[in-house]
């Protein structure tokens, strides 16, 4: 039977009213009448009762109407599954995002590429951004949001900006700029600059931003990596971060935003253009429409 057929059969359903039903599917009454005739021989039972005023379902259209509702669904599904399969929709999607601020940028578009693509699974992992480069750049991650890395971009990992992080900058309770409500950028001009060991793309980063800003020269005091940001942090030096990085609660450090209104760190995807398939392709479009 050919689910077109269903479908009248339960538009006719929500009014028991051939006329009105078949003025919504643009069919003539008699139409329809023959199309539901038709049914009823296929089935063999009756499930429409008919009368000058009304028509109500039988127990047999009772069950042919909810098995229909059920059969008409699982092939919309049947359908959309195939389509996205020939389209590359389907399979498994491997995200590492930074884990200060990153989800608050992707929340957005990842519900809308849930909704959109659920044969899609995806893995989402919160990780230090050398670790998002070293995913990518050993293939465990087909995505990774972070900071734009020019050298990833260089190296076959194009960047589409999702959005865009405060910056701030973390620095003792006792240095005289804590008291500040906004840095200016000059006021960074020769301080000591924390910067990570394990992430010396984030320090490039840092260092456009300090360059950008008007920072001639600064002096670099070196930390393992992000997690121990607040050893490094001393009464003269300080850490540029987003303003999603926590301090500690122990009120010994102090986050100040830098400028006013606030500069900001673009934040996106860097991509496997090798695996840019159509989910991939898809994932990158959803969270670039989340700016």
């Amino acid at each position: 039977m050919d689910t077109s057929r269903m479908e009248e059969f339960l538009k006719l359903c929500e009014s028991m009213n051939f006329t009105r039903a078949a003025r919504e599917l643009h069919l003539s009454q008699s139409a329809l009448s023959k199309h539901v005739s038709q049914i009823e021989e296929e089935i063999g039972a009756a499930l429409i009762l008919r009368s000058t005023h009304e028509a109500v379902l039988t127990q047999e259209g009772e069950l042919t109407r909810e098995r229909f509702e059920r059969i008409v669904a699982d092939y919309g599904e049947l359908v959309r599954d195939v389509g996205e399969m020939q389209a590359g929709m389907t399979g498994r999607l491997r995200v590492g995002f930074i884990y200060y601020g990153g989800m608050e940028c992707m929340r957005p578009g990842l519900s809308r590429f849930v909704e959109a693509h659920p044969g899609v699974k995806l893995d989402l992992v919160s990780l230090q951004p050398h670790a998002i480069i070293a995913g990518l750049r050993s293939g465990d991650l087909d995505a990774g949001l972070l900071m734009e890395v020019p050298s990833l971009a260089s190296e076959g990992f194009p960047f589409a900006r999702v959005g865009s992080r405060k910056l701030a900058v973390i620095m003792s309770k006792d240095n005289p700029l804590a008291e500040e409500g906004a840095l200016d950028p000059s006021d960074l001009e020769g301080a000591h600059i924390v910067m990570l060991d394990a992430d010396e793309e984030y320090n490039d980063t840092v260092r456009s931003l300090l360059k950008g800003a008007g920072v001639a020269s600064w002096d670099e005091v070196r930390c393992p990596q992000i997690d121990l940001f607040p050893l490094a942090v001393s009464d003269d030096a300080v850490f540029p971060a987003t303003s999603d990085v926590p301090i500690p609660t122990d009120g010994t450090l102090a986050s100040v935003p830098v400028g006013d209104p606030p500069f900001t760190i673009p934040v996106g995807l860097h991509y496997r253009l090798d695996g840019a398939g159509g989910a991939l392709t898809a994932l990158v479009g959803a969270l670039r429409s989340a700016d």
